[in-house]
């Protein structure tokens, strides 16, 4: 209630062997149009926030430097990368990480893919995608 609007991504994702270097991770993405003030970075009009988590991981590495949203807005054909970056949402795990895209208002079409640096381990996740607007 009172939460933002918010497009969970098609698909899980996976990382084999990222959780004790033996078990699977399951990878959620979410997509959160502003303006928002969470998740962190936040967001202003205009903009879309990115999540994503890696499941049963120990937390985010401070550094990281792999997980990106590649976007594009089908009503302005504006495209970006956006890197995912440790901001600080779930500091005792699992592993997520965050970053902000000037999108532009209409229809976005996103794919997040790359590495996750868990404190334990680098995990790498397959593409997942979603369509979603920006109002």
């Amino acid at each position: 209630e009172e939460g933002p609007n918010f497009k969970q991504f098609y698909w899980p994702t996976v990382s084999g062997k990222c959780i004790g270097g033996q078990g699977d991770s399951v990878g959620s993405a979410i997509a959160v149009p502003g303006p928002t003030k969470i998740p962190a970075p936040g967001a202003r009009s205009g903009q879309t926030a990115f999540v994503f988590t890696a499941l049963g991981t120990s937390p985010a590495a401070k550094k990281q430097g792999g997980m990106n949203v590649q976007w594009a807005n089908l009503n302005t054909m504006k495209t970006g990368v956006t890197p995912l970056r440790n901001n600080g949402i779930n500091p005792d795990g699992p592993a997520t990480v965050s970053g902000t895209a000037s999108t532009g208002k209409g229809t976005i079409v996103a794919m997040v893919s790359g590495t996750v640096n868990t404190q334990e381990k680098p995990c790498n996740f397959v593409p997942t995608v979603a369509i979603f607007e920006v109002k």
